[in-house]
């Protein structure tokens, strides 16, 4: 590719960049990457959820209360009625339920202590718990929403996600706020330095609210693609330098971002080993069938079945 057709590739990409950082500033995450589907079953009901393969989740860890049958006893029947017309009646004023806090937490990863992994899956749990931006929770229904919690997760799982689940609630009013007072401002002479601003207050809004170690946690991976694109427009714009070096820093620019967001051990190191093998085998006179499947072996020598799901959407093994 010749230097005008690499400047024009560059510009696109920042050009596109640009655009998903407003985006960034104004929306929180993506959805979640696909995963098994699996069915958990509790009382006479079978709920449909994602469930990442061999992960401990709340998923694994969640407690169904049960629930008992208008067979079993007159009495309890008649009180499961009651509170069936009453959780209709005051469903408008509390819009959660056992099942909708669980399908929207389910994915939350757990670690070997049983404690919450808070990560880019925890952000995602959070968005789609509480994606009705109309929500307006008093502290009578947030601590409602907590009781709810801890009932399906007893222990220091459930405190850490109900207390996670209600900062995360308090932090949206004020990025609300903090999004209305910037799009009252003057917008016609921002450039990147005026929205990387804007995006470092945001993330000290996080801290805030959510407390430094949550935040940076929690945030992460939106913080590296954030960066990833600031540092993407700042070298496009820096006339300092040749395309050759653009093309240099833009290359430790994608192996930093890659450091960050993939979740794999020394990935860029791997990568690198499994793309030197790779590319002998693109080399070779062998057809294209042969090619993919020495590729697809060569992958698993490379990595684990659980690290090639965490880089799926890379499609390492691509022709």
């Amino acid at each position: 590719m010749n230097s005008a057709m690499q400047k024009n590739a560059l510009n696109i990409v920042v050009i596109l960049a640009g655009l998903i950082v407003i985006t960034l500033i104004i929306f929180q995450n993506s959805d979640p990457m696909p995963v098994n589907n699996t069915a958990i079953t509790h009382a006479t009901k079978t709920i449909e959820v994602n469930v990442p393969p061999k992960t401990n989740t709340i998923a694994t860890a969640w407690q169904w209360e049960a629930v008992p049958t208008i067979e079993s006893n007159g009495q309890q029947a008649e009180t499961l009625i009651n509170e069936q017309h009453s959780q209709a009646d005051t469903a408008s004023s509390f819009p959660f339920t056992q099942e909708s806090i669980y399908k929207a937490l389910h994915a939350v990863k757990l670690d070997e202590n049983g404690d919450i992994i808070i990560d880019n899956d925890a952000l995602t749990a959070l968005n789609t718990a509480l994606a009705n931006n109309k929500l307006k929770l008093e502290d009578e229904t947030l601590e409602k929403l907590q009781d709810l919690i801890k009932q399906g997760l007893p222990g220091d799982a459930g405190e850490q996600t109900a207390q996670i689940v209600t900062d995360y609630y308090q932090y949206l009013g004020a990025k609300s706020e903090f999004n209305s007072l910037y799009e009252t401002r003057d917008n016609t002479d921002r450039n990147i330095e005026n929205h990387e601003a804007q995006y470092n207050e945001l993330s000290a809004l996080r801290e805030l609210y959510l407390g430094t170690d949550v935040a940076d946690q929690l945030f992460a991976t939106a913080n590296a693609n954030s960066q990833y694109m600031f540092d993407s427009m700042k070298l496009e714009a820096n006339t300092s330098l040749s395309e050759k070096e653009k093309k240099q820093q833009q290359a430790k620019i994608i192996e930093s971002h890659a450091e960050k967001t993939v979740n794999v051990n020394n990935w860029n190191e791997r990568y690198q080993a499994f793309s030197d093998d790779k590319q002998h085998i693109l080399n070779s006179s062998i057809s294209n069938d042969n090619k993919r499947d020495q590729i697809t072996s060569l992958k698993h020598e490379h990595f684990s079945v659980e690290e090639l799901d965490f880089v799926s959407h890379l499609q390492i093994d691509s022709l």
